[in-house]
């Protein structure tokens, strides 16, 4: 590992650990290894804010200018502090709320929540320990296979397996035909442990999903008819154009789309925002690891119409590595934890305490899947069953 990339890593866990000062001094040593290690630059810069350091927050944003670095992510939230625009309260709401309302979470929990817990996921430990994420998401995704009931789902890539589980047992449940294939570059021998505890029989499908994936579509005559497609692959800006291209335009044009790694970063740093309901594609942004993956669907999925979308990251708040800190929202959690059955939260009481594991699930919906769903009155009736 060459210096850059381990004192980027360091700077990394020290910032974790909420030893401020010291991951500045790493980042700064990043930098000097490596000048175009653009998170390096924004976290030193958000730090030199925070330390009141004014002059030198001041010189890289004129460094990053110079560069027309996009101006997505904690870019835009660092653009927005040197303005001080920071009191401006403006709402991401989109549409009304009914999708992501609190009784609809909460009937969903209630309802499906019973189901994780018998197929044993609830009890897998890289759900709750091993998983950089929170088990939000995963559970968000179970939810939502169950509500939507799709027949035909890939996904791309899936890594150790964990979301493969989560999105099988939802369509096994459903207890109706359906296909199901999962698509990677290499075999993982943690994916076929994990399939064999819960007694999937799945193979991944190595190769470049580029063209794997339209090969699979043709083979099975499913061109144009994939009901949902799970993605959490390679976070580059680079591969993000080339799916949005080569594999988007073989799925159909009711596909929803579930991406992970993708975080909430409205307008403007909010003292107030509105947990619940749609987001705007603007408000798409990524973590220090899907930086570049996110500033490309942002812009796809503003071309997109008929969309709707959905973040957990908004829904439920926490950090953001690349956006502004979301306010968590207590009057769900606490909701949840006070209706729901094994519902789990865990806070810590460290000081100063910021934690990473934030959702970061980003949902896009056809608007004609939704209006299926638009009511809770409708969704209760048909689906919480």
């Amino acid at each position: 590992m060459d210096n850059q990339s381990n004192d980027f890593l360091i700077a990394q866990r020290l910032y974790d650990c909420n030893f401020y000062e010291e991951a500045g001094i790493h980042y700064l040593k990043a930098l000097i290894s490596s000048k175009n290690d653009v998170v390096s630059i924004l976290m030193l810069a958000y730090l030199y804010y925070r330390f009141g350091l004014t002059d030198k927050f001041n010189e890289i944003i004129r460094l990053i200018d110079s560069n027309r670095l996009p101006p997505v992510g904690l870019y835009r939230h660092l653009k927005v502090l040197q303005s001080g625009k920071m009191l401006k309260l403006q709402s991401d709401f989109c549409g009304d709320n009914n999708l992501f309302s609190k009784d609809v979470i909460t009937n969903l929990y209630k309802t499906y929540l019973p189901e994780i817990k018998s197929t044993g996921l609830y009890d897998d430990k890289d759900f709750f320990e091993k998983s950089i994420t929170r088990h939000f998401d995963y559970e968000i995704l179970y939810f939502f296979i169950r509500l939507l009931r799709p027949r035909h789902v890939i996904e791309f890539s899936p890594q150790h397996g964990l979301s493969t589980v989560f999105i099988y047992k939802a369509l096994q449940t459903n207890n109706r035909d359906f296909t199901f294939a999962t698509f990677d570059i290499v075999d993982s021998p943690e994916f076929y442990e994990r399939m064999k505890g819960y007694d999937i029989k799945l193979k991944i499908t190595v190769g470049d999903a580029l063209v794997t994936i339209p090969d699979y579509l043709k083979k099975n005559g499913l061109v144009g008819n994939i009901d949902l497609c799970f993605i959490d692959c390679e976070h580059t800006y680079e591969f993000a154009q080339q799916y949005t291209r080569k594999i988007m335009p073989f799925l159909g044009d009711n596909t929803t789309y579930i991406i992970h790694d993708m975080c909430y970063c409205p307008e403007y740093p909010l003292t107030r925002i509105f947990h619940y309901g749609d987001a705007s594609p603007n408000s798409i942004c990524g973590h220090a690891g899907s930086y570049g993956e996110a500033e490309c669907l942002r812009m796809f999925f503003k071309r997109q119409k008929g969309y709707r979308f959905f973040l957990t990251h908004k829904l439920f708040g926490g950090f953001g590595l690349l956006s502004p800190k979301i306010d968590l929202n207590m009057d769900l959690i606490n909701h949840l934890l006070s209706e729901v059955d094994g519902f789990r939260y865990k806070i810590s009481n460290k000081p100063n305490h910021e934690d990473r594991k934030i959702p970061c699930l980003l949902i896009a919906m056809p608007e004609n899947v939704c209006e299926g769903i638009s009511s809770y009155k409708v969704v209760t009736r048909s689906f919480l069953r």
